[in-house]
């Protein structure tokens, strides 16, 4: 393996350590480049090229760069190629055959409703709120960082009553550390993932549920 490596099957955890039984912290999609860190035992630290992520990946799920990557798969939750399933949000070469893009991140964010919630997840088999956030974003050119409390770093806040649609809002635990996000679809609702990528109410207070409960505490809106 050479000092930059490509993942070429349609995705692959990153781990927190070089073992199998390891947490994923995030995933590798297809044809997402890296850099290559350190090797040990079958197993490659890596840097995401694309938001700057490290972890841990098998040695036999990364391969050598094959295409430079500069097109998004944005047409549906996945295609299919041949064996390989590519879901939305991973990488294509110049000139794949895939329609223009006109979606919205809102647009998106729908297409993946239903999806799993999986912690570390980007894809429509399993996905946590930050990731959905990502992948939503990452066709307009819009690269969010991994993690939710990273993602509240960008973007400009917006006093509630002013919001909007697009708009992102973001929950903090009993310690005021952000711990999730979700993206507006109008004022008063919201598609994030918790259990799945669901679509719920949103009031000053938070997160509110067809149950009347609250599920998550508002902590600020941004509009990036």
């Amino acid at each position: 393996m050479t000092s930059r490596g490509q993942c070429l099957i349609s995705c692959a955890p990153l781990r927190a350590q070089p073992t199998s039984t390891s947490e994923q912290v995030s995933q590798i999609l297809y044809g997402e480049c890296v850099a290559v860190l350190e090797t040990i035992d079958g197993w490659i630290r890596i840097r995401l090229e694309n938001d700057g992520y490290e972890g841990w990946i098998s040695a036999n799920q990364l391969s050598d760069v094959s295409f430079e990557p500069s097109v998004i798969q944005c047409v549906s939750p996945f295609v299919r190629d041949g064996n390989q399933f590519i879901p939305l949000g991973a990488w294509l070469p110049k000139f794949a055959e895939v329609p223009e893009h006109t979606q919205k991140p809102i647009d998106l964010a729908r297409k993946l409703k239903g999806a799993p919630y999986l912690w570390g997840g980007k894809t429509f088999m399993g996905m946590d709120c930050s990731g959905l956030m990502q992948v939503i974003h990452l066709p307009h050119k819009v690269r969010l960082p991994r993690d939710s409390s990273q993602q509240a770093l960008f973007g400009t806040e917006i006093p509630f009553g002013m919001h909007k649609a697009g708009d992102l809002a973001f929950f903090h635990n009993s310690e005021k550390r952000i711990m999730h996000v979700g993206i507006l679809t109008d004022n008063s609702r919201i598609i994030h993932a918790s259990g799945t990528v669901r679509e719920d109410d949103l009031s000053v207070r938070g997160i509110e549920r067809e149950d009347g409960s609250r599920s998550h505490d508002l902590a600020f809106i941004k509009r990036l």
